[in-house]
């Protein structure tokens, strides 16, 4: 038989890769620092949310003690006046 019916003997992960260019030790290394600023990138991220929820929590809490204040304040000086 010729060699077009015989089966081929490469084994499929190398023809899986034939004709594919092999990255250079440059491209793994760009590729890794691209990796690592999508990851730095990303923890910043999210320190940013978790940073947001936080300060939105004490924001509501300072401005529930403010009207709690102000609602002390509001009742003394209408007591004040009321006992002029």
């Amino acid at each position: 038989m010729g060699a077009e019916g015989q089966a081929d003997s490469t084994p499929r992960a190398s023809r899986l890769f034939q004709g594919c260019a092999v990255l250079t030790p440059a491209q793994k290394l760009a590729g890794l620092v691209v990796l690592i600023l999508v990851l730095m990138a990303s923890a910043a991220g999210f320190t940013w949310q978790v940073q947001d929820w936080r300060m939105a929590q004490k924001l509501a809490e300072q401005a529930g003690l403010h009207q709690g204040e102000l609602a002390d304040v509001s009742a003394a000086a209408a007591e004040q006046v009321s006992s002029e």
